[in-house]
C-alpha cells in the first residue's frame, strides 16, 4: 500500500524480438498488473500508459477492479499511519515484492518483464524502475535479457537492465554482467554498496546470472529449464 492506503502496481514486459515493450504505472485495482502490461504492447502502439487512462483502459481489456489491500496489509498500514514516528519512503526486506522474469523459447528469442507494488508507504504516483524499458527489465534478441528488483529510484538512475544486456552484447556472460553492473554502481557512489539491489540476466544462449549487491538483499531465483525447476542463488558482490 501508498501512504494513502491504496496498492498501486507497476509492471513492463518487452518482447526482444520486436523490440518493443509495454508498461502501466500506477495501476489500481487490478491484480495481474503484467497482464494489462501485456495488453498495452499488444492492443496499442504506445509503450507507457499511466493515471486515470490506465484504468479506463484496463476496464476496456475487460479487467474489472477489485480490493487488492488484504485485511494484514490493512493493519499494517493502519498501525503504520497511526505511528506519529513512522518511517516513510523507505524500502525493507519485509515489504519489497519485486517479481523480475527473464525467458527465451529456444529459438532465439527473449522477453523479459518486471512486476511490483513498489515501496511500502511510497508517495502516491511514485514511479520506480519497473514498468520502465531499460531500468527494471530490457530484451534483445540479439544479445538476451535482464530484470532487476531492489531500490527502484536508485536502479532507475543507473538503467540497470540495458546496461547489463549491452554488456551482454559485448561479450560478457550473464553472471560477469550482473556483477560488474553492481560494481560500478559503487565506483560512482561508495554508498551505493550498502543498498538494496539485485539483478538476473539470460543470454541467447540460455546461460543465466544473478548478482545481489550484499547480503542484506540476497537473491534466491528459480530456473525453469527442460521441464525441471530449480532454486538457485545470487552471488553477493560485497
Amino acid at each position: 500500500a501508498n501512504a494513502e492506503g491504496i496498492v498501486e502496481l507497476d509492471a513492463g514486459i518487452m518482447d526482444g524480438t520486436r523490440h518493443r515493450a509495454g508498461a502501466v504505472t500506477g495501476l489500481r485495482g487490478v491484480k495481474h498488473a503484467i497482464s494489462v502490461a501485456r495488453l498495452v504492447l499488444e492492443k496499442t502502439t504506445h509503450t507507457t500508459i499511466g493515471g486515470i487512462g490506465l484504468q479506463e483502459f484496463a476496464r476496456n481489456m475487460g479487467f474489472h477492479p477489485e480490493q487488492l489491500l488484504t485485511p494484514n496489509s490493512l493493519k499494517k498500514w493502519m498501525e503504520w499511519k497511526a505511528d506519529p514516528h513512522h518511517k516513510t519512503y523507505w524500502v525493507s526486506p519485509e515489504n519489497h515484492d519485486t517479481i523480475g522474469m527473464v525467458a527465451t523459447d529456444g529459438k532465439g528469442h527473449i522477453a523479459a518483464g518486471c512486476s511490483t507494488s513498489g515501496m511500502a508507504w511510497k508517495i502516491p504516483g511514485r514511479v520506480a524502475d519497473s514498468p520502465l524499458v531499460g531500468c527494471g527489465y530490457y530484451a534483445d534478441d540479439n544479445a538476451g535479457g535482464a530484470s532487476a528488483t531492489g531500490d527502484g529510484d536508485l536502479m532507475t538512475n543507473y538503467c540497470t537492465s540495458v546496461t547489463i544486456v549491452h554488456m551482454m552484447a559485448r561479450g560478457a556472460s550473464p553472471q560477469e554482467a550482473c556483477e560488474e553492473l553492481l560494481r560500478n554502481m559503487v565506483k560512482t557512489d561508495t554508498r551505493n554498496r550498502e543498498s538494496e539491489a539485485a539483478v538476473i540476466a539470460m543470454n541467447t544462449r540460455g546461460e543465466v546470472g544473478a548478482a545481489s549487491m550484499n547480503s542484506k538483499m540476497h537473491l534466491p531465483y528459480g530456473l525453469w529449464n527442460n521441464g525441471k525447476s530449480q532454486l538457485r542463488e545470487s552471488t553477493n558482490v560485497y
